[in-house]
């Protein structure tokens, strides 16, 4: 029983674990409408413009300042999906573009004197999480969920029938941008857990996971939240007794259970 009290007793870790809790409820959350709706390449491409956010509030010796990372990463959400919308490609095409665009932005960034912890920021770590960022994910949680729950059936109507949805007189791209919004939003919360390269891992492969096997809408989501959380839990105290990113166990985990899911499907064992 000691071994798995005594990283409780450490505040890094109980800052970890909190926050890891939220962000496998929220991502998962978030994700099946996006992996519904076939958008999950916004959850990489919102990484990369975080990066960028990072680099250059490390070029202003402002590393620590999420609030400078938001300046940056939610003007540029809005800018892809004004782009998506407005050239002749598809959206993962424009999506790619533009995340080949803000990759280069960084490095060139970097180049020029910004200092990032590269291990840290790309995958992830426990040792350098704050309250403040507990405190943020709570709120993004809470508030992310609520804007999801209040407005459920529209969103449910926009990702499964986007016909009648039309004929409700609302519009496809407020809903659209609002998920792309949110997403952001999350994704910058979590960065220091998950690390950039991973976070939208947690967005889209405990949903895929979970279709293999659910035969529901709200099954889907909990089963996906279930995988979420237990990915993230072994993962966390994996990292601290291994010593490994936690954003690459946890991501390795999904894929394990994603495998383990399709192996289920193919066998007929559904919920």
């Amino acid at each position: 029983m000691m071994p798995m009290i005594e990283p409780l007793l450490h505040p890094f870790m109980q800052r970890a674990i909190i926050a890891g809790i939220l962000i496998a409820i929220i991502c998962p959350l978030l994700g099946v409408f996006l992996v519904i709706k076939r958008l999950t390449m916004i959850g990489d491409t919102v990484a990369h413009i975080a990066l960028t956010g990072l680099a250059f509030a490390s070029l202003l010796g402002l590393l620590k300042n999420i609030y400078l990372t938001y300046l940056i990463t939610l003007p540029g959400t809005i800018l892809i999906f004004k782009l998506t919308k407005s050239v002749r490609l598809s959206g993962e095409q424009s999506l790619a573009i533009i995340l080949s665009a803000f990759a280069a932005l960084t490095s060139i960034i970097v180049s020029l004197g910004g200092k990032l912890n590269f291990e840290a920021v790309l995958f992830g770590s426990i040792l350098f999480l704050s309250w403040d960022d507990v405190y943020l994910l709570a709120i993004m949680t809470v508030g992310i969920s609520l804007i999801l729950m209040i407005r459920l059936k529209s969103f449910l109507l926009f990702v499964f029938d986007e016909e009648s949805f039309r004929l409700t007189g609302q519009k496809n791209e407020i809903y659209e941008l609002t998920l792309s919004i949110c997403s952001s939003l999350i994704i910058v919360a979590s960065l220091t857990l998950m690390g950039v390269l991973l976070v939208a891992a947690m967005i889209s492969i405990p949903v895929l996971s979970s279709m293999q096997i659910a035969r529901s809408f709200s099954k889907t989501l909990l089963t996906s939240i279930i995988i979420s959380e237990l990915a993230v839990l072994i993962g966390i105290f994996g990292s601290y007794y291994t010593g490994l990113a936690p954003g690459g166990l946890i991501v390795i985990l999904l894929i394990l259970a994603f495998t383990s899911s399709i192996i289920l499907g193919k066998a007929g064992l559904k919920i």
